[in-house]
């Protein structure tokens, strides 16, 4: 009877032991699942702000229509993209990402030298907070 008893307790504490570890994989492939979603959305937004620079500097050549309206279609998709809150640090992905670009411009001389803007005044948070006032933080 002890040994039987033992025995129950090992199958036991082994099949405890399996739940756990498939609840802690099944976790952990749900956050790999959200980090996977914001990289995503932090990467489309890039392109976004990339393709916002290259419009502002040909409107302010060029002034042409076609590059005001292209820039206005870019700078909603921006702000739609900041405005979902699915993805929770891609905001601060957002922010990161603007500060490499400003950082490669001033190395490749797009801009002139000097100190670099700080990003967050940047981002008008109106617009956002006015479609979603929760998912809009102000970093401070």
């Amino acid at each position: 009877m002890r040994i039987r008893s033992q025995l129950l307790a090992f199958v036991t504490a082994s099949a405890c032991t399996g739940i756990l570890a498939a609840a802690i994989v099944f976790a952990a492939g749900r956050r790999e699942d959200a980090a996977g979603d914001a990289q995503l959305l932090a990467q489309t937004t890039e392109h976004e702000v990339a393709g916002l620079l290259a419009l502002t500097q040909e409107y302010a050549r060029y002034a042409e229509p076609r590059a005001a309206e292209q820039w206005h279609l870019r700078h909603a998709a921006i702000a739609a993209a900041l405005a979902q809150d699915r993805a929770p640090g891609a905001n601060q992905a957002l922010v990161s990402t603007m500060e490499g670009e400003a950082r490669w411009a001033q190395r490749e001389g797009h801009v002139a030298g000097g100190q670099r803007p700080n990003v967050l005044t940047l981002i008008h948070a109106g617009p956002l907070k006015s479609v979603k006032p929760d998912a809009v933080g102000t970093g401070g």
